[in-house]
């Protein structure tokens, strides 16, 4: 995502910058894969069931973060990729 598009984005609500984020994808404007997929809806369970698709919370942030670890797996050397947000 351009510096220019995340800095838009930075201290929106939640539905501020998922309305935004729709608007990036459709002109064009890179939006990574999990970045758009979490706005979409993709990691909250009830997404249909009413507030809660309009709201970040610690469920979305896990599945997003799950995501982006198993996007990128395959370009991270082993030892990186085996390390989840962890030291030894």
């Amino acid at each position: 995502m351009s510096r220019p598009d995340n800095s838009a984005l930075n201290s929106s609500a939640f539905v501020v910058k998922r309305n935004m984020i729709l608007d990036l994808d459709k002109d064009g404007s890179f939006v990574p894969i999990c970045t758009r997929r979490l706005f979409q809806g993709y990691y909250t369970e009830n997404a249909n069931n009413g507030d809660d698709a309009f709201f970040w919370g610690p469920n979305e942030q896990g599945e997003y973060i799950k995501n982006i670890i198993e996007k990128i797996n395959d370009y991270l050397p082993e030892t990186a990729a085996s390390c989840e947000g962890g030291g030894e």
